[in-house]
């Protein structure tokens, strides 16, 4: 989901845009899988836990090229 004005149409538009979706989320998936197929060479990258996590969350995932 991004704003209509970002520009962002295709999965093409997303090369070189840092992407987070929430861990354990179907997005994981569908970002790794658009990845994949359109070549945007996204990687998995993890925030650590820290305090200021809310327990009964999961953290964001960062998917960047």
């Amino acid at each position: 989901m991004a704003l209509a004005q970002s520009g962002l149409e295709t999965p093409e538009d997303l090369k070189g845009k840092t992407v987070v979706v929430t861990e354990g989320s179907n997005a994981v998936g569908i970002a790794q899988s658009l990845s994949q197929k359109d070549g945007l060479e996204l990687k998995h990258l993890r925030r650590e836990k820290t305090t200021l996590n809310r327990s009964c969350c999961s953290p964001p995932v960062a998917l960047q090229r």
